[in-house]
């Protein structure tokens, strides 16, 4: 797959999490989400702020910048304005030349830009679907997306032992959808 690929692919995701921004109703935001403990808000608010450590990945900066990101709120009063700024800084940093090939410190350990972007992939879809299912919204997820991302199973295994992903939720039937069987291997129910 080639580096415009993986960042059309980035685009689709950003759409879909956008759009599933743009669909919560202002009185949604504190409904419960699928991610214990946390709000649709609250799912908002790390995707949003994760969109900066990843940049901040990418780019080389020190450990200590990327820890005090976290303790920093960046979702303001206009989630979707807020998205489309910070997220607008990933993609460029993503899309410029030798990204993909950069290693990044990531909490998990040194990556590739290229796997820095699988995992943003991931996580946009993902809490996309989190944000819409606890919101109650459309949580449907483009079938190009989730083919694309079912590639990424290894990753999500991998990623599971360092606590990022529930565990799998069921064994995937016949006669699953390719959303249902994304969601199923992210551990979501």
């Amino acid at each position: 797959m080639t580096d415009l690929d993986e960042l059309a692919h980035l685009d689709a995701a950003t759409a879909l999490l956008r759009a599933r921004l743009v669909a919560v109703g202002p009185d949604r935001w504190d409904a419960p989400s699928p991610c214990a403990g946390w709000t649709v808000h609250d799912v908002a608010e790390h995707v949003v702020g994760d969109a900066v450590r990843y940049r901040l990945w990418l780019i080389g900066a020190p450990a200590e910048q990327v820890t005090a990101s976290r303790a920093l709120t960046f979702l303001g009063d206009d989630a979707v304005s807020s998205f489309d700024e910070i997220q607008g800084a990933l993609r460029a940093a993503f899309a410029e030349p030798g990204a993909l090939d950069r290693i990044a410190r990531h909490s998990a350990g040194e990556i590739t830009g290229r796997e820095l972007l699988e995992l943003r992939l991931l996580e946009q879809t993902l809490h996309a679907w989190d944000i819409a299912t606890g919101s109650g919204t459309d949580a449907t997820i483009d079938d190009a997306l989730c083919e694309r991302l079912l590639g990424s199973a290894a990753t999500i295994e991998r990623l599971r032992g360092h606590g990022y992903y529930a565990p799998t939720t069921a064994l995937a039937g016949p006669g699953d959808s390719l959303q249902e069987r994304l969601l199923r291997i992210a551990g979501r129910r």
